[in-house]
């Protein structure tokens, strides 16, 4: 390196540059070379002799000494090739011929600051592009993934048809997603057939909650109509009114109904010996007679005696203490008081109904034990047969055809209209209300909103008909006064 650096800066005494010494011959090298005088501290460029370079290690320009002897000439050469390694050869072949520039070396302070030998600017130039290019294809993959989701949108779109449509993409995806939904709701029930096709239109306008019954299937509609008249659902579910403490008592009661009702059957003879000794018949035999023993025609008489007496007495206290209804054909009262006086004799009907329901379950079942003990042991196991009867015929038989004819009505009426009369006047066979309540905000929300559905019904069609209920008049209509502030 130093003697390239060497007959570099020779060249530049007679006007070559490095890129034309290398066509000489070897021995004119070696001539210039042995003819060359003493480097000096400070080269004169050629045609300019007042214009000099200053080396590294002087800031002023010196004269060039004349060596005395071979060996002070050495020296100087070796000085100069111990400057020239200290000079960063980057500096070195950046300077352009006839020109002067003054040149620093190497300091160990400064180098870690300096480039690395053999790096490229541009090189890591186009690995940073490279990298931004990268981040940009793997968010444009992921931007149209959603192609490969969805048959008959392309999956590579070009820039430049985009350039003049906004939302495109987004609106090519709505679409093909509303048409999958539409064709999957179109395989569905009445209500999703019927619903608004978009989204956001179902939200604005969703189906009234009287009717989210159409959104079931058939079997659904059936076991939810089952479950609707099975007694002890009637007597857990969530309504308000009568409260659940209050339909408790009255299913136990009405329990005990068909057990007095059944109780009938020790009025006739049983099928079996009626002579039996207590002291020579085990208490398990007892037991298992009423199992054993024949059913005959006066037992199932009993036992439809005992649905009929249990549905009698159920019906009966309803209508009697849990009513709790006004009439279509009378106007709720505006006035406070008057509604405090109808709460308070609501709430006092309730509590007799209470106490009749606890007394007669009392009475009952002590009527009961009497008649089985006034007669044969035989006659008692035949009512406990009509009792287990009627307990079937409660708790099962009526539930599955009332249930089966209540669903049968609703899956019609989902694409005919031959029960929409039916509907109209028995309007409690659309009444799933509690189905799917995890809250009691949400069972009020459900409560506010039919009531608020049935308003606006009535105002968009006014000449729906009126069954059961009286036409309002808005002449008729009381104005009821606004509350007053009492910081007025």
């Amino acid at each position: 390196m130093r003697a390239w650096l060497q007959v570099y800066y020779l060249s530049l005494f007679d006007g070559r540059t490095q890129w034309e010494w290398p066509q000489e011959n070897a021995a004119a090298f070696e001539r210039r070379l042995e003819e060359a005088p003493a480097p000096p501290r400070t080269l004169a460029l050629p045609g300019s002799p007042a214009r000099t370079l200053a080396l590294p290690g002087s800031t002023q320009e010196f004269q060039q000494e004349e060596p005395d002897d071979a060996s002070s000439q050495a020296s100087d050469e070796s000085s100069l090739g111990i400057a020239l390694d200290e000079v960063d050869a980057n500096d070195l072949l950046a300077i352009p011929p006839g020109t002067e520039i003054e040149m620093t070396p190497r300091d160990n302070q400064n180098q870690e600051e300096l480039t690395k030998w053999g790096a490229d600017q541009r090189d890591a130039e186009w690995i940073s592009l490279k990298r931004q290019m990268a981040s940009q294809k793997k968010a444009h993959d992921e931007r149209w993934l959603t192609a490969k989701h969805f048959p008959g949108v392309r999956e590579f779109v070009r820039k430049y048809e985009l350039a003049n449509q906004a939302n495109n993409w987004d609106r090519a995806v709505d679409n093909v997603t509303l048409k999958v939904d539409n064709a999957e709701r179109q395989k569905g029930q009445l209500g999703e057939v019927a619903e608004l096709r978009k989204e956001e239109l179902r939200q604005i306008f969703p189906i009234v909650q009287r009717l989210q019954w159409t959104k079931w299937s058939g079997f659904e509609i059936f076991m939810h109509c089952v479950i609707r008249e099975y007694p002890l659902q009637n007597a857990l579910r969530n309504t308000v009114r009568p409260t659940k403490f209050h339909r408790t008592l009255l299913h136990v009661f009405r329990v005990i109904a068909s057990l007095v009702g059944a109780c009938i059957a020790v009025t006739f003879e049983a099928p079996v010996d009626e002579e039996v000794e207590a002291t020579s018949t085990a208490t398990w035999d007892l037991f298992l007679q009423a199992v054993t023993m024949p059913i005959t025609g006066n037992t199932i008489l009993c036992a439809f005696l005992g649905i009929l007496f249990s549905s009698t007495v159920k019906r009966l206290v309803l209508r009697l203490f849990y009513r709790h209804a006004i009439a279509y054909n009378q106007r709720p009262t505006t006035s406070v008081e008057a509604r405090k006086y109808q709460l308070r004799y609501w709430h006092e009907l309730a509590e007799m109904g209470k106490w009749t329901c606890i007394i007669g379950s009392f009475l009952g079942f002590g009527s009961s034990v009497a008649m089985c003990m006034l007669t044969p042991q035989p006659r008692a196991a035949v009512a406990f047969q009509a009792f287990w009867l009627s307990l079937l015929g409660t708790h099962w038989l009526l539930p599955l055809i009332r249930g089966g004819a209540c669903a049968v009505v609703l899956i019609t009426a989902r694409s005919k209209a031959t029960f929409d009369g039916w509907l109209t006047v028995w309007p409690g066979f659309m009444n799933f209300a509690y189905v799917g309540v995890k809250t009691t905000e949400f069972m009020v929300w459900r409560a506010q909103r039919i009531v608020a559905e049935e308003e606006l019904l009535l105002q968009v069609y006014p000449d729906m008909p009126s069954i059961g209920r009286k036409l309002r008049d808005p002449d008729e209509e009381e104005e009821v006064d606004p509350p007053q502030d009492g910081g007025a």
